[in-house]
């Protein structure tokens, strides 16, 4: 199917409607890696914070791409580094979990409950050297998403789900997670200071849940300027988040001198 969908092209809403929906059924579980296996109770934490967005910016605008392109291939080339220096095999790509805000389903509904959330599983390639050819197997990727019917797909399915009983619905939830390696969220935050009782707030650091045998999430988000990433991770799976953490900061670091080596 995934061959199939790289022949025509990526804005073709009926070819990655089906593509979609073939992925909620039939991709396999997250291949065997280090970061593998089952999920503990116990949760660790780690984060960035500072990163530069007008840096972020000028990067995008040269690549003709947007903030996230260029936040999600520093994130694949921090976990092609981790992978690499854990004595991992190469794979080309994996799945992450993403939420997603869509429209309403019923007009009716009163506007401040008007935020439903689903998810979509968002294909991250790995292993890409080149920046150029980076951001545009990024871009592609996220454009197979957005020209296509998956988040109202799988927002059906979580309805179903929801009504279903709570064994077989945990069933489900973790059939769908164990898909993915984690969660990945880029959301954008105030644009100036916040104040709480008078004191400005210095940043605004995030961490997504996980689920079923994920092992990490990573919240990039904007504030006043400036990135944060927070990096949680499964204690087990991934000992030391901060080291996940390092990689992502020297990738970001990076991003200036990605136009001369292009």
């Amino acid at each position: 199917m995934e061959s199939l969908a790289d022949t025509i092209d990526p804005t073709n809403r009926t070819t990655n409607t089906y593509r979609a929906t073939f992925r909620l059924l039939f991709e396999p579980r997250s291949p065997e890696l280090s970061w593998s296996g089952h999920a503990h109770a116990r949760k660790k934490v780690s984060w960035i914070a500072g990163l530069d967005l007008a840096a972020i910016k000028r990067v995008a605008k040269a690549h003709d791409t947007t903030v996230t392109t260029v936040m999600l291939a520093a994130v694949s080339r921090a976990l092609t580094e981790y992978l690499d220096t854990h004595g991992d095999r190469r794979v080309s790509d994996i799945n992450l979990m993403v939420p997603m805000s869509i429209e309403p389903v019923a007009d009716e509904l009163p506007e401040e409950l008007g935020n439903h959330l689903t998810i979509i599983l968002m294909r991250l390639p790995l292993g890409i050297d080149d920046a150029d050819e980076l951001i545009d197997a990024i871009a592609t990727s996220m454009s197979r998403v957005r020209y296509s019917f998956e988040p109202h797909v799988n927002f059906a399915t979580m309805l179903g789900v929801a009504v279903t009983p709570g064994p077989v619905a945990h069933a489900v939830v973790d059939l769908l997670a164990n898909k993915t390696v984690g969660q990945l969220t880029s959301v954008p935050g105030p644009v100036s200071t916040v104040r709480i009782a008078g004191t400005p707030v210095e940043g605004i650091p995030g961490w997504v849940p996980m689920s079923g045998d994920q092992a990490f999430g990573i919240c990039i988000f904007s504030y006043n300027g400036k990135v944060s990433v927070g990096i949680a991770t499964d204690a087990g799976l991934v000992p030391d988040p901060g080291e996940v953490a390092g990689m992502i900061e020297d990738k970001f670091a990076t991003f200036a001198g990605w136009d001369e080596e292009d």
